[in-house]
């Protein structure tokens, strides 16, 4: 990819340092000082080497990459670009963001290590992303302030990633006891689970108390919860019609916030939407599945671009 027009102005540090530099010139124009004169012509000269030097730190840089991760609602979503340098000369303080509808999350969003010249250099940086659904990234802004903070330059660079934004995982943590009876559906009991001891696992905040084992626990070991193999294929079936919600978007994370509770808690579960059914199974392929229905579930929230 080819390196983006550089724009570049003063930062806030910058315009007190120039505007310092016009009062020392005045001071030296009213009282005919040639030594204030020198110091302001040399604080200028600074100035416009480092506006060179800034707008340069920026020149033949090339987004080679952006990889993205799947994330929730009001969460961090994971995204990687990769800077190449085409030029002789390393480039320094380079930071790397999108546009102020996906604000970053953490302290810092710099690139530490220099890009060395004729380099590649990859930069993990989170973003907090507020609606689900599948969103584009049309481009992406490289900045920098370097050498000295006196000016700011940026340019965008297009891309054409995109990623996933499930429903925030939002509601009631302890999963319902609506199971079902084969693969369609036809059919639900309440769930009451085997007979048969199979084992132990570890707990998961959401777990009913009356599976914990209360007796290993009094002998000193953690909190463990008690499986039993089941004599029939039943499963849990997360309901649309069956979950709590005052809009179709708290339905969807309360479904969200399940998915996940199972998926944690290693059990089988269903999904029905109104659009779709998703078969009883476990692990996290099935997992990603219904996480993924539930991200592309029509609605006002289900697709937006950026850039």
């Amino acid at each position: 990819m080819k390196s983006g027009k550089i724009y570049i102005i003063p930062t806030g540090f910058g315009l007190i340092f120039l505007s310092s530099v016009v009062i020392i010139l005045f001071a030296g124009a009213i009282y005919t000082n040639n030594l204030v004169n020198l110091l302001a012509f040399f604080l200028l000269a600074v100035a416009l080497v480092a506006m060179v030097q800034t707008h340069n730190n920026l020149k033949n840089i090339a987004l080679k990459l952006v990889e993205t991760e799947p994330g929730f609602a009001d969460d961090a979503v994971q995204m990687t670009a990769a800077l190449e340098n085409f030029s002789q000369a390393p480039r320094f303080m380079l930071e790397v963001r999108l546009q102020k509808s996906f604000p970053f999350l953490g302290e810092t969003g710099n690139i530490a290590a220099p890009l060395r010249p004729r380099a590649l250099l990859k930069q993990k940086t989170a973003y907090a992303v507020r609606k689900r659904g599948r969103h584009e990234l049309k481009r992406v802004c490289i900045s920098t302030i370097y050498p000295v903070g006196l000016f700011h330059a940026w340019m965008w660079l297009p891309t054409d990633a995109h990623f996933l934004v499930y429903p925030a995982r939002k509601g009631n943590a302890t999963l319902p006891q609506t199971t079902m009876l084969g693969e369609e559906g036809s059919s639900y009991i309440a769930s009451r689970g085997g007979e048969d001891f199979r084992g132990h696992r570890s707990f998961v905040p959401g777990d009913s108390s009356n599976r914990i084992d209360w007796k290993a626990f009094a002998r000193g070991r953690s909190l463990l919860i008690k499986e039993f193999d089941q004599g029939n294929p039943e499963a849990l079936l997360f309901d649309w019609d069956r979950t709590p919600g005052a809009d179709h978007e708290a339905k969807l994370s309360q479904l969200t916030l399940w998915v996940e509770r199972a998926f944690l808690q290693k059990r089988r579960y269903a999904l029905q939407l109104p659009t779709q059914l998703i078969s009883p199974n476990e692990g996290l392929q099935h997992y990603e599945r219904c996480l993924e229905a539930l991200a592309l579930y029509p609605g006002e929230q289900n697709a937006t671009a950026a850039g």
